[in-house]
């Protein structure tokens, strides 16, 4: 039997009992969700929300940035333009490394995110060591960012 998983981004997934290494040890490959402007897959905005209570957004957003390794920004910024697109090559790199030999494939956010955005993503993916793209939640996407998805692919076929 061949396994694969679909996993968190290694920096949340100790918060829902993935170890990146140990499931590493034990499937052929993964898909991962490292997606920027959601914030990790999460919905990490209405968690804060959710957590902090009036006024203390930002105190909870720095003190959950700093556990889960997301680097600098205000949560107004993370509010205003997500993660950095650092996110999604860093946390690929760091799935990459955690589960050796195995395959990690990056998934793409293509739903809310200016779809100009979708190919610099794919890019990043790639220079994280992704060993494959998919590109998700195609049901809540725009036509718009559905054939910026399409552009990208048919530019890479032709390389």
């Amino acid at each position: 039997m061949t396994y694969w998983l679909n996993l968190w981004p290694p920096s949340f997934a100790p918060l829902l009992g993935q170890d990146y290494e140990a499931l590493g040890r034990l499937c052929h490959g993964a898909k991962h969700f490292p997606y920027h402007k959601l914030g990790g897959g999460a919905d990490l905005g209405a968690l804060i929300f959710a957590l902090a209570g009036d006024g203390f957004e930002e105190q909870v957003f720095q003190e959950l940035a700093r556990s889960l390794k997301l680097g600098s920004l205000s949560f107004a910024q993370y509010l205003k333009t997500g993660l950095p697109l650092s996110f999604v090559s860093d946390q690929t790199r760091w799935g990459k490394n955690a589960f050796k030999r195995n395959k990690i494939f990056a998934g793409i956010q293509i739903w809310d995110i200016p779809h100009e955005e979708i190919g610099a993503a794919s890019e990043a993916a790639w220079a994280g060591g992704a060993d494959g793209l998919f590109f998700y939640c195609y049901g809540w996407a725009t036509l718009a960012a559905l054939g910026q998805v399409g552009e990208y692919v048919r530019a890479l076929q032709q390389k």
